[in-house]
């Protein structure tokens, strides 16, 4: 078995859902905090690979998977933060007005539990946590393999 298997158009899907389980169930998974960022900014760097997936899947909507993007609220902020992971600051094309904060605050539950909570300035006067921008990439992203599949797109 091919560790990147060429023929499965989704398995890059599947591994950003296996991340976000893990992200989203931190309660019960319990990671450290530097293995929760790390999953948090393993996650982004998926998630911004989904595009590239699916103009490879399709490549007749290449254009269109660009615009669909381009216009999205949360794709464009994940691109972003995605690649401020790969080149540690933003010098090149943004997608977005979003920012990192240096705004945090910490949940805890019951037991002891806990972890940092990311805010990102959207550039649009709004602070949402990082779960939220995830959270909204996968609806995003969702969206759009469903008008794909289609041929709605």
């Amino acid at each position: 078995m091919a560790l990147i298997p060429h023929h499965d158009g989704s398995s890059n899907w599947h591994e950003v859902l296996r991340v976000w389980e893990k992200v989203v169930n931190w309660v019960h998974f319990k990671p450290s905090q530097s293995e929760f960022d790390s999953q948090v900014k393993t996650l982004l760097t998926f998630l911004w690979n989904e595009k590239d997936w699916l103009k490879v899947q399709y490549p007749q909507y290449a254009e269109k998977i660009e615009k669909y993007i381009s216009d999205s609220n949360y794709i464009c902020i994940t691109a972003d933060l995605a690649n401020t992971v790969k080149h540690r600051i933003l010098t090149k094309h943004k997608h977005s007005s979003a920012s990192q904060t240096d705004y945090f605050g910490q949940v805890t539950i019951t037991g002891g539990t806990s972890r940092r909570m990311h805010f990102i300035s959207d550039g649009k006067g709004n602070h949402p946590e990082i779960i939220e921008i995830l959270r909204g990439t996968l609806d995003e992203f969702e969206e759009l393999h469903l008008l794909l599949d289609s041929g709605k797109l």
